[in-house]
């Protein structure tokens, strides 16, 4: 008796898992860099950094470029879910990671905290 139902090779899933734990080491160490540059320049009163991005990521077994798109990808939703405004700037051959934020200043700070401790009291 044959079966028309399929299900996935558990060998796919682990290979999957692994490749995923990859990535996210290269996105991670991307985001660490990030933040220690978003610090740097907020303390100079600035709201925007550039960074270099490494163009090479040794993750089988994906191509470069698939690679490249995948890190990419990721560390660029990671900053706008974080609510960075971020963008990639290719120059020659090299990658420049274009992160700016929106300062808040104090009395916007104020009337934020004011409004979300409102929202989330019960009377």
């Amino acid at each position: 008796m044959t079966t028309r139902f399929k299900i996935q090779p558990a060998i796919k899933l682990v290979h999957k898992d692994e490749l995923i734990l990859q990535i996210e080491e290269h996105v991670n160490e991307i985001l660490a860099e990030v933040q220690d540059e978003v610090i740097t320049a907020n303390e100079i009163r600035n709201n925007k950094c550039k960074i270099e991005l490494p163009t090479s990521f040794n993750i089988p077994p994906l191509k470069l470029s698939e690679s490249r798109k995948q890190v990419y990808y990721y560390v660029l939703t990671a900053l706008e879910e974080a609510q960075y405004s971020a963008r990639l700037e290719i120059l020659d051959k090299k990658v420049f990671l274009c992160v700016q934020w929106q300062p808040i200043n104090d009395a916007e700070q104020e009337k934020y905290m004011n409004n979300y401790i409102k929202c989330h009291t019960t009377q």
